[in-house]
């Protein structure tokens, strides 16, 4: 796994190098590729023609005359799109061929290196080919005003299908496979010959680029012929309306019969001296993209290398990779991530989610089928905008490209934010905490018997009067809270968990339901949109005398937009209104599936999450505030940040309260201030001179106390006095305790002390789960906080309980 990782590192190291350094070599020089194609195109003109060119100097100079200075960069466009997809789909061929064509060698011959880049080569030339063609067309136009890029695609779209796009495709393929081969093979074969001669890198950089430039040429000599043939295949026929070269050998024959075997090199010395200086320009730019990009990843791994948080060099600030302690559960699997290469809190986490953008991008372990739909997306759009929007704006309304582009920007923003945000991943226990909650579930067995079976690992609670199991994840060492479930795909509890979606990469969960749930019902009207544009579009090409097959051959963008859409749109609309139902009744799909809320065996049962109606349950689920992360994944590890880690492990240890509460991948602590889960520090208002919440006896504790998702609290009485503090329930007994007195010991927990003795220090996740989430409402049997403060100031003695 840990090769495989390396060699995509690797692999987006070079195409992105690779990508820049063919960027700028073609920005300096295309004139040389333009001059190569209009020699090329040359057919029996008179030399007395304006518009014969005698060599390369007189083809820049009348071109600068007659259609300006900028001419000699026409079509450059398709180049520049193509350049970096193209490196990858190369890259990629070739190590794949390579490994193939070994034929049992314990090592790639040249003939290997030949064979595969040949076949790379065909790769290549099939994806390259549709560029290939527009840039054609927009070298060989002489006017001195040329159409766009996308307009000339269009105009041989329409008039020839998509296949016209791939005309001269074998040409293509012959050309890039013979050049390929040839380079390669002669490359490689020589390369270590001219590596081992000297020890001098200048002399050895010199050397190399000697024999790139050799290999080049030689691949030039050997596929000019179908560089040739592909021009004249792909530009301006002869005779309009008159296709005159039809295939790859048949045309290579007319020009060997009309104009002689020196015009199939025709261009080849314009193509030669690109070569050497578009060589050595790709040799700067890559070497200095790859240093960049490889030092960047240096400073990150280097414990000898001074570099601030932000990533910028700075002298006075010390950067210091360590490896920080995991839960021992964790250590086995994340071995590559406990090494000193370990630079960033995302690295610690112990979950199978990939991270990018720093942290700041968090999703699914496979994502390959989330990019498929974004191609689907962005294709079918595509087409849509390109060949049915023009003809809908001039025959119908200029508002349908504007209705269609806010829907398609929606659609995209709302499956983004879906796809690259925390769905509310609980963090893992702590190796302590696991180890007190193990402590206490375990029931003696003093006879050690070999058939006895502990009880299951759950717990029971009420909530509204419904009895709700809390499940034991064995992976994250916690009792999941209520609605939360653990995703074999990521590896983690997530909050609120709805399903794991492959079609958007990422779980969908409390975090990001809301914007799950605008993807697919905008996705759904997306789909109806250019269903219905795509078939107005047809009918009225029908209703202008046409045939429908004519109206089909004239539009065929149309006809596959409609049929994308008319497969898809069932299903996103029922997915559609499957979520409406589950947001109106505030259900999550793994609840609808199991059926959680069902009656069962004549016992009735209902949904106590429910906010009563429709309109509550669809602002509660779409229009409340969203919860803050619960992880912390963001920035570096610095030294500071591991001596808090530290100062956390050298809290003393206690039997009744749990003193260490740290939790690695959570968010670090912070004080706690308001009720609302409002920090110190934060977004609350909250001022820093909060006193110490008084100490309340065990006897003054008379109402339910709310249940958290991560920690469920209990009294703890101390031998000496009645004062009580907190730790997590793990005994079965019933717990009583006071709403408002149980926020301000929570409130107060860094600063309240029991006889001098630490309490609990809650971290920000853990004080999020306590204080800001869900279950502090419907894990109670009262409607919200304020009717318990109310009802307790009343005087009311109702005591609600919580059984384990």
């Amino acid at each position: 796994m840990g090769e495989l990782k390396q060699f995509f590192k690797d692999a987006a190291v070079q195409v992105g190098s690779g990508g820049a350094a063919g960027f700028v070599e073609v920005c300096i020089m295309h004139p040389l590729d333009v001059v190569k194609t209009r020699l090329q195109l040359q057919n029996n003109l008179q030399k007395n023609s304006p518009q014969y060119y005698s060599g390369i100097i007189d083809c820049i100079v009348k071109m600068r005359r007659a259609e300006g200075l900028y001419s000699l960069w026409k079509g450059i466009i398709p180049p520049i799109i193509a350049e970096t997809p193209k490196r990858a789909v190369k890259f990629v061929s070739f190590e794949q061929y390579k490994r193939f064509f070994m034929f049992g060698s314990p090592s790639p011959t040249p003939l290997t290196f030949s064979l595969a880049g040949a076949f790379a080569g065909l790769n290549e030339a099939c994806f390259v080919n549709p560029f290939e063609v527009v840039k054609v067309s927009l070298q060989s136009d002489k006017n001195k005003k040329v159409p766009g890029t996308w307009l000339i695609t269009r105009r041989i779209i329409l008039a020839e299908g998509i296949g016209g796009l791939y005309k001269g495709v074998s040409a293509t393929i012959y050309r890039n496979m013979v050049f390929n081969g040839i380079y390669f093979g002669f490359y490689h074969s020589m390369k270590h010959k001219v590596t081992s001669s000297t020890k001098d890198k200048r002399i050895e950089l010199l050397g190399k680029l000697g024999l790139g430039f050799t290999s080049g040429v030689l691949g030039s000599c050997a596929n000019i012929p179908f560089d040739v043939a592909k021009s004249r295949i792909q530009g301006p026929q002869p005779v309009k309306d008159v296709i005159k070269y039809k295939s790859t050998g048949q045309t290579m024959i007319l020009i060997f019969r009309e104009e002689g075997w020196k015009a199939l090199y025709k261009g080849l010395l314009p193509k030669v001296m690109r070569l050497g200086p578009g060589g050595a320009i790709m040799l700067v730019v890559l070497r200095v993209c790859w240093t960049s990009i490889r030092l960047k990843s240096s400073l990150l791994s280097s414990s000898d290398v001074r570099v601030m948080e932000i990533g910028h060099l700075e002298p006075d600030t010390e950067y210091i990779p360590v490896s920080v302690e995991l839960p021992p559960e964790t250590v086995t699997d994340e071995k590559d991530k406990m090494t000193n290469n370990v630079t960033k809190k995302w690295e610690l986490f112990p979950g199978r989610n990939k991270f990018c953008c720093d942290g700041r991008i968090m999703m699914a372990p496979q994502t390959s089928v989330f990019f498929v739909t974004v191609g689907l997306i962005v294709g079918t759009c595509g087409l849509f905008f390109v060949f049915d929007c023009p003809f809908l704006a001039t025959r119908i309304s200029p508002l349908f490209p504007v209705v269609g582009a806010i829907l398609f920007i929606f659609v995209m923003s709302s499956l983004l934010r879906t796809s690259f945000s925390d769905p509310g991943v609980i963090p893992r226990a702590t190796p302590d905490e696991a180890a007190y909650i193990e402590k206490q579930i375990e029931v003696p067995n003093s006879t050690n018997s070999p058939t006895y079976r502990p009880p299951p690992r759950t717990k029971e609670i009420t909530v509204r009067g419904q009895t709700v199991k809390l499940k034991y994840c064995f992976t994250c060492k916690i009792f999941r809270p209520p609605r939360a479930s653990h995703c074999s795909l990521c590896d983690n509890c997530v909050e609120r968990f709805d399903h794991h979606c492959p079609w958007v990469g990422n779980c969908v969960g409390k975090r990001n339901y809301r914007y799950f749930y605008m993807f697919i019902v905008s996705l759904a009207f997306l789909c109806v949109f250019i269903l219905a544009g795509a078939v107005t579009h047809l009918i009225l090409l029908c209703n202008e005398s046409r045939p429908f097959f004519e109206a089909v051959k004239e539009s065929p963008a149309s006809v596959i937009v409609a049929l994308i859409c008319f497969f898809s749109v069932w299903s996103v609309l029922g997915l559609a209104g499957f979520h409406t139902y589950l947001t109106t009744s505030n259900q999550t799909t793994n609840e609808d599936i199991k059926g959680s809320f069902s009656s069962k065996r004549g016992q009735a049962s209902f949904n106590p999450y429910s906010r009563g109606n429709i309109c509550s349950n669809c602002c509660h689920i779409l229009c409340g505030p969203s919860p803050p992360s619960l992880i912390d994944r963001r920035g570096l590890v610095t030294a500071e940040y591991i001596a808090e880690r530290q100062s956390w492990d050298s809290r003393p240890q206690e039997t009744a309260v749990m003193a260490n509460n740290r939790t690695y991948g959570a968010l670090p602590p912070l004080q706690a201030n308001g009720v609302n889960g409002q920090l110190r520090g934060g977004s609350g208002d909250i001022p820093d001179n909060i006193p110490p919440a008084p100490q309340q006896s065990a006897q003054s504790c008379q109402t339910a106390a709310p249940i958290t998702q991560a920690v469920l609290c209990q009294p703890t009485t101390s031998p000496q006095d009645n004062s009580c503090s907190m730790r997590p329930i793990v005994e079965a007994e019933e717990v009583v305790l006071k709403p408002t007195e149980f926020i301000k010991n929570l409130n107060a927990a860094k600063d309240f002390d029991v006889d001098g003795s630490p309490v609990v220090t809650l971290s920000a996740s853990r004080l999020r789960l306590l204080q800001d989430t869900t279950m502090i409402e419907s894990a109670l049997d009262l409607d919200s906080l304020e009717e318990s403060t109310s009802s307790i100031d009343t005087g009311s003695q109702a005591g609600h309980t919580v059984k384990t």
